[in-house]
């Protein structure tokens, strides 16, 4: 710009001295007369200091506006880094850190993303619900903070009960990504919360088409077993199909062959009911799946033989172990029962084994060893197996898809409960999130 300026003024005072000549001014009785050339340069002098001043002025406005961008990044930094902190403090429970933090942030715009996360995590921690939804309401409004903003308030929702709002929030992140693993999973999980089991298929469909999972064909059997539940009285012909198609995708649960095998039986179809009850034996030994086994002969030694060949295919169950005793017992077979027993009595002392051995030795008039065997029952007995809720640990004596109690969705486990509540993870584990394919569902308790 100097050399431009410069160049400028060579020329032009080229080509005044080339035209020579005079200028004249009179201003308050005054007469001034300049030589051209030196009135041209008289007037790119004052042109040259106002140019240098105005741009001294401009100069010093962008310096104070650099400098004042500088510090509210420096403020918002700080600001971040004590976000950042405060959230780090959250998240190993430093709750009177945590608090001093937000204190000092109160005064600071917390409406950035991070600064929304933080005030959300802080009234979640205070249990301040209307705030929680105040945040998470404010987080919709940013494309950064959008999917957290309706994950929170499904959740929020979800804590007080309302699932149909809950399930309108996670359909609406679907809306804008059908392929979000946990909205897929968080509306199944409603779906089965609220029993809407025909919606709850086309969920796992959606699952398995944008995220296959293992276990999908086992779910989605519970979930026709459900429907075919409801059309039973409805529609007989469809509630068939239904549950033959669940016991296909998944011949290991119990209850699903025992209703589809008795469908059979129904139909005359005994043989083919037979071989339904032994494939589902072979996937989980459950104690009626042999007693249905069995009770297709009404004479004690044959069904000892029926559960003769149940035993040889699972022979290492001990559940197996404690059924080919009884039904030993059953056909007066003493001598078959007792090996078994006395095993069992070492690995498995539940109290049904107890009552059989003592039941045994009364049969062999043993009066003596059956009382010893009672006196150590109430001791040492074992309680027997029954299904048990792996999310709540409680215990149920039938099975169902969903727990009576937390309503969590495929979660009963046949087995032996040594301490109430072991199946259980701490308070501490379960305030994680994501712990559970959802959120903790409120029980009835």
């Amino acid at each position: 710009m100097i050399l431009i300026f410069l160049a400028l003024i060579t020329g032009l005072s080229i080509w005044i001295s080339q035209y020579p000549g005079t200028f004249e001014v009179t201003w308050f009785g005054y007469q001034i007369v300049l030589p051209a050339y030196s009135f041209m340069m008289l007037l790119i002098f004052l042109v040259g200091v106002i140019y240098f001043l105005l741009s001294l002025k401009f100069r010093w406005k962008i310096f104070r506006i650099k400098r004042c961008f500088k510090s509210q990044e420096r403020q918002s930094l700080k600001a971040e880094n004590l976000m950042l902190e405060g959230l780090a403090a959250i998240a190993s429970r430093d709750v009177s850190r945590a608090q001093k933090i937000f204190t000092k942030l109160s005064n600071v715009q917390t409406s950035s993303p991070l600064g929304l996360l933080f005030s959300a995590q802080m009234a979640m921690l205070k249990k301040d619900d209307a705030q929680v939804d105040i945040v998470f309401q404010k987080m919709l409004s940013l494309p950064q903070t959008q999917f957290i903003g309706l994950r929170g308030l499904a959740s929020q929702h979800v804590a007080r009960g309302e699932f149909q709002a809950a399930r309108e929030m996670v359909m609406s992140i679907l809306k804008q990504n059908p392929r979000s693993l946990w909205a897929l999973e968080a509306a199944f999980d409603l779906n089965v919360r609220m029993k809407a089991w025909a919606d709850a298929r086309q969920s796992l469909k959606q699952l398995a088409k944008y995220h296959p999972i293992p276990d999908i064909a086992h779910k989605e059997a519970l979930v026709l077993f459900e429907l075919a539940d409801l059309s039973k009285i409805t529609n007989p012909e469809q509630a068939e199909q239904l549950i033959a198609k669940a016991y296909r995708l998944d011949p290991g649960v119990p209850t699903i062959a025992l209703s589809y095998a008795s469908l059979l039986q129904d139909q005359g179809a005994l043989r083919k009911a037979s071989k339904i009850l032994e494939k589902a034996w072979k996937h989980n030994q459950h104690p009626e799946l042999a007693i249905a086994f069995m009770n297709t002969e009404d004479e004690p030694l044959k069904k000892f033989q029926l559960m003769q060949h149940l035993f040889d295919l699972a022979s290492s169950s001990w559940e197996a172990k404690r059924l080919y005793a009884q039904a030993a017992m059953d056909a007066e077979l003493w001598g078959m029962a007792r090996p078994h027993l006395e095993q069992l009595l070492e690995e498995h002392p539940t109290h049904k084994v107890f009552q059989v051995f003592a039941s045994l030795e009364e049969k062999l008039g043993n009066v003596k060893e059956m009382r010893k065997l009672l006196a150590r029952a109430a001791q040492e007995a074992l309680p027997d197996p029954e299904w048990v809720c792996q999310a709540c640990g409680k215990r149920s004596h039938q099975w169902s898809t969903t727990c009576n109690y937390c309503f969590a969705f495929d979660t009963y486990e046949w087995t032996i409960l040594q301490h109430k509540g072991s199946a259980l993870m701490s308070d501490q584990e379960l305030i994680l999130p994501d712990s559970s394919p959802l959120y903790a569902m409120p029980s009835k308790e």
